[in-house]
């Protein structure tokens, strides 16, 4: 293996694959996996438009046109909200991660090399790449992509570690509606409100779950609750960071996606907003101009989807259902309207409730919430 390079990136996921992707100049990544793309603890919900946003082109990994979502309640209620065209979609992220790395196979001046990185140290004007095996590679930058475990951010003094574990249990069945995701607002499943079926298509579903203790147990016990007739296909389990954005850079070492709080602390998505800081950032190193505004667009969502997360963990149950019931043609435009941005979509959300005189209904429930579970 080489020993100098120009850039080097640690961590061969969507993020640090985007960057590497747009870089010019010599580029080594490494990767712990023996293939791309795995393990795929990722849900795969995107926006209809997400192409467009990552600039990637046209990107076959569309599995499934989402319409809709049902709600399960703590009182056994089942709310529709359905959208006359397709509010989102669910994608194969494993081959959205291999198709980028198709591209960047082309370029005679990136290198893949698996290994495990132990330690990232910034040294007189370079960064040191210490692999397990002992084996230093130097660079004049590296960026880190390494996930929410943020092990070499931690030893770096600089993280912590805070993620969430996420479950996934995949299942075959004719039970559900393939043109759904299924959401449940139940503290007793995910005191994250994390808990939610995903359709896959191809009578494929993904029962997930975001939450510390026994997870696996609870998602059996939604698929049992709300399934009942299935195939098990398999486990697939990961890290989720909800905690907001994180510096992004120290020095010579840069950080992206989960392992910069590039993530949705609203729903733990990380695919778009990850991806577009990644691209600026390679722009930035380029030397190219960068979209201040979008940078200063994304950072704003993450705050406002990090105090919508407060607010979340503080009502209870049972308020949460009032409110999706008392604003269901609302929370239907809203999905219509923009999928990646929550925050923006529910200040969309509020404003429209002022026009119609119901914004005093939903505070006095939220508020009702807060105070009540004080």
């Amino acid at each position: 293996m080489r020993k100098e390079w120009k850039y080097i990136v640690v961590g061969g996921g969507l993020c640090g694959l985007m960057v590497a992707y747009r870089l010019r100049g010599e580029t080594l990544i490494i990767e712990r996996k023996k293939r791309i793309g795995e393990p795929n603890h990722c849900g795969g919900v995107v926006s209809v438009d997400y192409e467009r946003k990552l600039e990637l082109g046209y990107v076959n990994t569309r599995k499934q046109n989402i319409y809709g979502f049902a709600i399960h309640t703590i009182n056994g209620k089942k709310i529709e909200i359905e959208t006359p065209k397709p509010c989102c979609i669910v994608i194969d992220r494993p081959s959205l991660d291999r198709e980028i790395f198709r591209r960047i196979s082309k370029d005679s001046e990136k290198t893949l090399e698996h290994g495990y990185v132990k330690e990232v140290v910034q040294d007189r004007g370079e960064v040191k790449i210490v692999l397990r095996d002992g084996e230093t590679l130097r660079c004049e930058r590296a960026i880190v992509g390494e996930g929410a475990q943020q092990v070499i951010r931690r030893k770096m003094g600089k993280g912590r570690l805070s993620a969430v574990p996420g479950v996934h249990m995949i299942v075959e069945t004719k039970e559900l509606d393939e043109h759904f995701n299924y959401l449940f607002l139940d503290e007793r499943l995910s005191a994250h409100r994390l808990s939610y079926i995903i359709s896959m298509g191809e009578d494929l579903y993904k029962i997930g779950v975001v939450d510390k203790g026994n997870i696996r147990k609870v998602v059996e016990k939604i698929a049992e609750r709300y399934v009942r007739n299935y195939r098990l296909v398999g486990f697939e389990g990961g890290l989720v960071w909800l905690h907001g954005p994180l510096r992004m850079n120290f020095g010579r070492v840069y950080f992206v996606g989960d392992a910069a709080g590039h993530t949705k602390p609203t729903t733990g998505g990380g695919i778009v907003i990850g991806g577009i800081m990644s691209t600026q950032l390679a722009k930035n190193l380029n030397g190219e101009a960068v979209d201040k505004n979008e940078i200063r667009k994304i950072h704003n969502e993450i705050l406002i989807m990090k105090f919508i997360r407060r607010i979340l963990n503080k009502i209870d149950d049972y308020t949460l259902e009032k409110i999706v019931l008392n604003n269901k043609e609302e929370l239907k435009k809203l999905l219509m309207e923009e999928y990646d941005w929550h925050g923006t979509a529910l200040l969309h959300f509020t404003t429209k409730a002022v026009r119609k005189g119901k914004l005093a209904t939903f505070l006095l429930e939220a508020l009702k919430g807060i105070f009540k579970t004080r």
